[in-house]
């Protein structure tokens, strides 16, 4: 997944991609913070890879979600999701 954001002028605003199996945080990585929003009211682009194993069979929810610290304006997106079968 990869995520363009910004447009807020203040330091220390950390970003994160998460990616959620049935709102639940998928644990491959868990969640890191990828960076900071530019503090000049530009935007960057973070990216995020994440799998998760051991998931029973059934039907579930896929979710992409991003956090800041400080709030941020989403430009532009792309999630690809892949489920892989034994």
């Amino acid at each position: 997944m990869w995520v363009q954001l910004g447009n807020n002028p203040v330091s220390g605003n950390r970003i994160a991609a998460c990616g959620l199996v049935d709102g639940s945080l998928m644990g491959e990585p868990l969640c890191p913070y990828s960076g900071e929003a530019p503090a000049d009211g530009n935007y960057l682009v973070t990216t995020m890879a994440q799998s998760m194993d051991n998931v029973a069979p059934g039907h579930h929810t896929l979710q992409t979600q991003v956090y800041t610290d400080l709030g941020a304006t989403i430009a532009q997106y792309h999630v690809v999701y892949r489920l892989y079968k034994p």
